[in-house]
């Protein structure tokens, strides 16, 4: 039996800590337009193959930033933000 108060209790928290940007509580760092946004491999690669093969250790190293040079920094974070909480606000 699955608990949907535990399950909604889970994705709050996941969604605050991305929108604290805690470097404590994250693993991965991306660096756009000179700002950071810090994210977790895990979060990131079950929702998307790209973010799995793209984190994977044969394209990066522990600690090191990942450059993001194809991308605005708030459309980035846009990308992020609906991820850890399946909403956005998209612009023309």
């Amino acid at each position: 039996m699955k608990s949907w108060k535990y399950t909604n209790n889970i994705f709050s928290q996941l969604e605050a800590a991305f929108k604290s940007q805690d470097p404590e509580l994250f693993d991965i760092v991306f660096e756009i337009e000179g700002k950071k946004l810090y994210a977790d491999k895990l979060i990131l690669s079950i929702n998307s193959s790209t973010f799995k093969s793209m984190l994977s250790d044969r394209w990066i190293s522990k600690n090191n930033s990942i450059k993001i040079e194809t991308y605005k920094f708030e459309d980035f974070k846009e990308l992020l933000t609906f991820i850890y909480s399946g909403e956005c606000n998209l612009t023309s």
